[in-house]
């Protein structure tokens, strides 16, 4: 009996010690598990980390000098209808998409440097679904269609776009400031910080929104007027106009594809795993 006895204690100690590794190897697996986890959470959120932060915070004070320079230099103007054409009529400097790409910049800026200085919050996730948005959809392709509009049509021909009388008053230097600038800015923007890219159709939505807005705003400024905003848009007839519209909205869409592959091959990892997890 008592070998009896000591065979099925051993059997007992035996049973205990494989549920103790049984529970260890469970728990070590969880942990690997949260891990995982923790390591995939962390990979979205690389947009507010002191990196991010310090890249807001430097555009945004270039940004606002670039705009203070500009302001200082048309205030100083000793003839403003010669060389800022338009400004004292009907819809200011808001007329002119580069004026309006400065301020899209400021905004963007200005809000990003907020998320990242506000703690982790509702408001903080809903402001950063946000600005992802407002940056891939709208910030961007308008940076890129001031950018590469205007110096594509400089250099067809000048006198387009930005005739030579012009740099009697504004310097080269306030040139690159207004058209070159905002290219690097979202470029640095687009390389150094993660943004999630919205659905092909709400892209496709948001560049057609956004061109039929800034065509009805110049349609309602020649109304208004009866003069075209740029130069070049002197011949333009009421097909040609359409067609207009058509092109810049398909270039809208031109850019926006650009930027997301652009920041696909600088964030492939974050964007595989954002797609593994929509497929799950």
């Amino acid at each position: 009996l008592s070998q009896y006895f000591n065979m099925a204690e051993s059997r007992i100690r035996s049973g205990k010690q494989t549920e103790i590794r049984g529970d260890k190897n469970n728990e070590t697996n969880v942990k690997h598990v949260r891990k995982n986890k923790d390591s995939r959470r962390q990979v979205f959120i690389p947009s507010y980390t002191g990196l991010g932060l310090m890249v807001h915070l430097v555009l945004l004070i270039t940004y606002i000098a670039v705009h203070i320079h500009g302001a200082i230099i048309f205030k100083n103007c000793p003839n403003r209808e010669k060389y800022f054409h338009g400004s004292s009529t009907f819809g200011g400097s808001w007329k002119y998409l580069t004026y309006i790409n400065m301020w899209l910049g400021i905004i963007y800026f200005l809000l990003s440097l907020f998320g990242d200085i506000i703690p982790q919050s509702q408001i903080k996730t809903r402001l950063k679904t946000f600005l992802d948005w407002f940056f891939t959809t709208i910030v961007w392709s308008v940076a890129l269609i001031v950018v590469i509009f205007f110096w594509g049509m400089y250099y067809i021909d000048r006198e387009l776009i930005f005739p030579v009388y012009l740099e009697e008053y504004i310097s080269p230097l306030l040139t690159h400031e207004w058209h070159t600038f905002p290219l690097f800015a979202v470029v640095i923007e687009c390389v150094l910080v993660f943004h999630h890219y919205p659905s092909n159709m709400v892209a496709a939505l948001t560049a057609l929104g956004m061109s039929s807005v800034y065509m009805i705003w110049i349609l309602v400024i020649y109304l208004k007027t009866q003069k075209w905003i740029y130069p070049f848009m002197k011949s333009f007839t009421p097909f040609t106009f359409v067609i207009f519209v058509i092109f810049s909205t398909f270039a809208g869409l031109l850019f926006q594809a650009l930027g997301k592959f652009i920041a696909y091959l600088r964030w492939k990892e974050q964007f595989l795993v954002l797609h593994e997890m929509k497929n799950k």
